[in-house]
């Protein structure tokens, strides 16, 4: 029997076509070596003495599932590792936008700035932070501009591919990989893969290599209950059982990003929750994120019903673009509401 997929002679066979991936790179994936990435080893060492000398530690992150959970495995890691002063940001979505921005350097002690899941492109912020003495790091995956900021440290694949033992990383797989340099326990690594494994999936990169390696080993310490206080309560909350890339893809992440979808400053909700190391504040902040991403998935219902009165009342549909005013949704959602018109 020939499957009329590509040709395939077996489920496997079929996969394998499609994917581009030998049987042993799908079953049995490898890990990257950390020291593989470009400027990592000398991220992890400017980390290291940061902390050693009591200099304050600020971590800008992003509003998405792979920026918070980013965010959350650097604080995770400084804590471990005793930085006396952290502090995490993460940008308000509708007051602010994406990424660091020059206004919300004000906010910091000078002292050492990672920019995580961003920073690549925020040249004047960096350049401003780098006036008022602070030493930069940028973890980012995200392609460059052309002319890179002016940081003391840039990881970032993309940038030198040939220098990077793997490219493809989310802003939470880069900030897991300076994790493994910089904690020695076993325990809190394989915690802060869960982590990362939801932050792959989340931010939907490619599933090969050490990708696929994080996911696979993120998956098997979920199901060993190996994951941090505020993530298992979230998927007890929500009642995940399984453990697999869908309930990541389809649960966890939308969850994690709904609150920063439906509230300014709603990331942060996210993020403390992650980092929580009370049991009853976990299960509150579950829960509260649980209720936000019902008010989330009403609102977006609304939201698609509201365009499509629209589009059959005003428009004909042809050739055309078209061009939906539909004023009052909420910012947070127009792209998910987009994304379920676009399919109709």
């Amino acid at each position: 029997m020939i499957w009329k997929n590509r040709g395939g002679r077996s489920v496997l066979d079929t996969v394998m076509k499609n994917s581009g991936l030998t049987e042993k790179e799908l079953t049995a994936p490898r890990a990257t070596p950390p020291e593989s990435i470009e400027n990592l080893t000398l991220a992890a060492k400017a980390v290291s003495a940061a902390v050693k000398d009591g200099i304050p530690i600020t971590v800008m992150g992003d509003y998405d599932a792979d920026g918070i959970t980013a965010s959350a495995i650097l604080y995770l890691t400084l804590k471990h590792l005793g930085a006396p002063d952290t502090t995490v940001r993460l940008p308000r979505r509708m007051s602010e936008g994406y990424g660091l921005s020059e206004k919300v350097i004000d906010e910091f002690k000078p002292g050492l700035l990672i920019t995580v899941d961003n920073g690549i492109t925020a040249k004047g912020a960096i350049q401003k932070a780098k006036g008022l003495g602070f030493r930069v790091i940028v973890l980012d995956h995200h392609l460059p501009d052309g002319t890179l900021p002016d940081a003391d440290i840039i990881v970032d694949p993309h940038i030198n591919p040939k220098k990077n033992g793997f490219i493809h990383y989310c802003g939470a797989g880069l900030a897991f990989k300076l994790a493994q340099v910089l904690v020695d326990d076993t325990e809190l690594v394989r915690q802060l893969c869960t982590l990362a494994a939801v932050g792959t999936v989340a931010d939907s990169v490619l599933l090969h290599g050490d990708n696929r390696y994080i996911v696979k080993c993120g998956l098997i310490f979920m199901r060993r209950q190996k994951c941090p206080l505020g993530l298992a309560a979230l998927m007890k909350a929500a009642e995940i059982y399984t453990y697999n890339e869908k309930d990541i893809g389809f649960k966890l992440g939308p969850m994690l990003n709904a609150a920063g979808r439906m509230l300014d400053d709603g990331a942060m909700q996210s993020f403390f929750l992650l980092v929580s190391d009370s049991e009853d504040e976990a299960n509150k902040n579950a829960a509260e994120l649980i209720r936000i991403n019902e008010e989330r998935k009403l609102k977006t219902a609304e939201g698609v019903a509201c365009v499509e009165d629209v589009i059959q009342r005003e428009c004909l549909y042809g050739d055309d673009p078209l061009v939906i005013h539909a004023p009052g949704l909420n910012e947070g959602i127009i792209g998910i509401i987009t994304g379920k018109i676009a399919e109709e």
